[in-house]
């Protein structure tokens, strides 16, 4: 895709910096008109969509639950939304995890984390965490073969599911069958060439370096960054998208290869010619094929029997 086409492209997300603290009083209503419009989009035949709260400390995190209509213990998926911590991009992830839930019979969770600029780490991590931990608890109770869940995340819900595949390892919770990580956000560090080739990409390098120094303003704990974790033996399986023009490609592809490494499963998938967001269009060729790249990298995770031994499919 030529410069100038990357450009026209960079309105739909880039032209506007969620991050700009000039703009938050926008962002916050466009995050209430988006959550709305989650919650009465049309979905596809087959599915649909209930709401349930997650106790969480002293208070609840509600999440959006688009499964089969059919009855029956399925897979689960906890699916962090992008929207560089700021925006709850849940249209956008509602017909996403509608074709999830379709294409693996599984329940798809949707948690409604707490959002920057008010809540910088590790507000967002603990409350997928609450979530994933009432998933394996209470899943039974919900339909759910807790057994059989995978975490999943695009662009900064990427690194929260990357932190949280990392902290349920250390303490010894009940552990995914595998990680998706869509065109992730990992490291805050700036030494990655994809950094600087596209400076008008749809997700824009200020974008990026402002949406980490305001969710690092809570402090920098050990799972605020994924890529800072040293040792990386032990996660589960991944599959991480990244996509081709992007700036935050480099780091996608230095982390795949740090868990390969470290003895971690993983494929690595890099979309030539796509831009940050490419799959907001589900029905897109594109984005279509990306998807089917993605059922079948979960299929495969999910048919893995418990903790044996796993190759490496790539």
């Amino acid at each position: 895709m030529p410069e100038s086409a990357i450009e026209r492209r960079s309105a739909s997300l880039g032209g506007v910096d969620l991050t700009d603290p000039a703009l938050a009083p926008l962002v916050k209503m466009l995050g209430r008109s988006l959550s709305r419009q989650a919650r009465e989009a049309p979905l596809p035949a087959g599915v649909r969509l209930r709401e349930l709260s997650v106790p969480a400390g002293e208070k609840e995190v509600r999440c959006l639950v688009i499964e089969p209509e059919e009855a029956g213990d399925r897979p689960g998926l906890l699916y962090c939304h992008g929207g560089g911590f700021f925006l709850p991009l849940q249209p956008m992830n509602s017909q996403l995890a509608a074709a999830y839930a379709l294409a693996l019979g599984a329940r798809v969770f949707l948690p409604e984390y707490r959002l920057l600029p008010e809540n910088p780490f590790p507000a967002p991590l603990e409350d997928c965490l609450a979530v994933w931990e009432a998933m394996s608890v209470k899943g039974a109770a919900w339909g759910l073969d807790t057994g059989r869940l995978l975490l999943c995340g695009e662009s900064a819900g990427a690194a929260l599911a990357a932190s949280l595949t990392q902290l349920i390892l250390d303490r010894g919770g009940s552990e995914p069958r595998g990680q998706l990580l869509i065109y992730p956000a990992l490291d805050d560090r700036e030494d990655y060439p994809s950094r600087r080739r596209y400076p008008h990409a749809v997700w824009p390098r200020k974008a990026n370096e402002r949406m980490w120094s305001v969710y690092l303003s809570g402090g920098e704990g050990e799972y605020a960054v994924p890529a800072h974790r040293e040792r990386l033996e032990g996660l589960p399986p991944a599959y991480i998208e990244a996509a081709g023009l992007d700036i935050l490609k480099d780091e996608a592809a230095a982390y795949a290869a740090r868990l390969r490494d470290a003895g971690v499963p993983v494929e690595l998938t890099v979309i030539e010619g796509a831009c940050h967001g490419y799959d907001a269009d589900v029905d897109t060729p594109l984005a279509k094929a990306g998807i089917q790249r993605r059922v079948r990298a979960m299929e495969a995770m999910l048919a893995q029997a418990g903790n044996t031994e796993r190759e490496d499919r790539t």
